[in-house]
Formats: C-alpha cells, structure tokens, sequence
C-alpha cells in the first residue's frame, strides 16, 4: 500500500477532525463515542487510530481547527485597518461575525469547558487565545494612542482583553439562552464598550 503524503496527511486529519467536530456538535463531546466519529467520517477504525490515538487527542486537534478558523474568519475580515477603529466598532464586527454561528458558539463553549480538565488542550486554548489577544491588540494600538501615547500599547492590550471577553461572553450567553435576539445583545454590548472610551 502507497505510504500518504505530508498534504494528503493533513487532508485525512482535517477529514477526521470535521466528523469528530459535527458528532460533538450534535451529541456534545462527553456523549461521543470513536465509534460515533468512525461512522460519521466513513473511514475505518484503522485509519481513525493511524491519525489519532482517541477521542481526546483528536478533539485537540480539532479544537486547534476550530478555535483558529473560526476567530481567523472574524479577524481576518478586518485585514490591515486603514485607520483608527474604536473598541466599540471592533467589538461589533466581531459580535455579528459569531451571531450567525450558532453551531459553532456551542462548540467553542464545550472546547472551553474541556480545557479545564484537559492539561494538553487548555494548552492549545491558552496559545490560540493568546494569538488572537495579540491580533485586537494591533488592531486597537492606533486608537489606544489617541488616548496615552506613553502607555498606548498596555491601554490596546487591556482593551483587547475587555473584548475578548465580551465576545465570550457573548457566545456563552447565546449557547445557554438560543431565544436571545443576537444582533440586539450585539448592539447593546457594543454601545456599552463605545460609552468606556
């Protein structure tokens, strides 16, 4: 049998990690089995256990997937800001992009729950946080220097901690409350944060 490229590799592991990621969309991660991940991803076990040594290690993969693609689609849109965007703006962009995402609030919620008892995916929760943290802090450094030029880059990164956590606050609060009118929610926290600077 032919020995799998490098891209062909990664292409099985993204295959592998999108049916992991649809059952514990569906199921949640407890109540997912490999079994489960085996059926949905029509591979066989061999394949699954080739790539991936459980259902932990493959939820830290796909968590990496999924943390990186979905707050590297809100924060790519924004690509390199022509001028200075206000907290509250920045905050709205990000809050409309994660409105419509409701499967994927969910299961960002149970990647954040898990980390707290799995050492090696609070990790990678730790790092892509940190990534993204230092992605708003750019961001706002041009607005954080109209306001103090000798600390404008602590008065961005405390900023972007306030955003980041609106932002997950926000996506728990639609995960646990789905009747919630998203756009409003989204309105009102952004003219909260607008109000602060």
């Amino acid at each position: 049998m032919p020995r799998l490229t490098e891209k062909t590799r990664q292409d099985r592991r993204e295959q592998i990690a999108a049916a992991a990621m649809a059952c514990f969309t569906r199921q949640g991660f407890a109540a997912t089995s490999m079994a489960d991940i085996i059926t949905e991803s029509g591979l066989s076990a061999g394949s699954i256990y080739s790539h991936f040594s459980g259902k932990a290690d493959l939820m830290r993969f796909a968590s990496t997937m999924k943390l990186q693609s979905t707050f590297g689609l809100l924060l790519g849109d924004l690509g390199t800001p022509p001028s200075v965007i206000r907290p509250g703006v920045l905050l709205r962009h990000l809050l409309t992009g994660a409105a419509g995402q409701r499967a994927q609030r969910g299961l960002l919620a149970q990647i954040w729950i898990e980390s707290a008892r799995d050492g090696e995916l609070s990790v990678i929760v730790h790092e892509n946080l940190a990534q993204i943290h230092d992605r708003l802090q750019t961001v706002l450094l041009p607005w954080a220097q109209e306001q103090d030029t000798t600390a404008a880059r602590d008065t961005a990164g405390g900023m972007a901690d306030a955003v980041m956590a609106v932002m997950q606050g926000f996506m728990v609060r639609l995960t646990v409350d789905p009747a919630l009118d998203a756009d409003a929610l989204a309105s009102r926290l952004s003219t909260a944060l607008d109000a602060l600077d």
